[in-house]
């Protein structure tokens, strides 16, 4: 199990300056085992900004 510090715990994909999603399939298990809910529309909306 990881240890995750997230910026907001209301929108896990919400990273602090100088942090970024590399892999998001395996970022999106990481928050299953650790049960910290998203929503659909947040996990959609971090696949699109993630090539930025």
């Amino acid at each position: 199990m990881h240890k995750l510090k997230l910026k907001n715990i209301n929108n896990p994909f919400e990273m602090r300056q100088g942090e970024k999603i590399v892999d998001l399939d395996r970022y999106v298990e990481v928050l299953k085992e650790n049960n910290i809910p998203f929503t659909q529309e947040q996990y959609e909306e971090a696949k699109k900004n993630l090539d930025k």
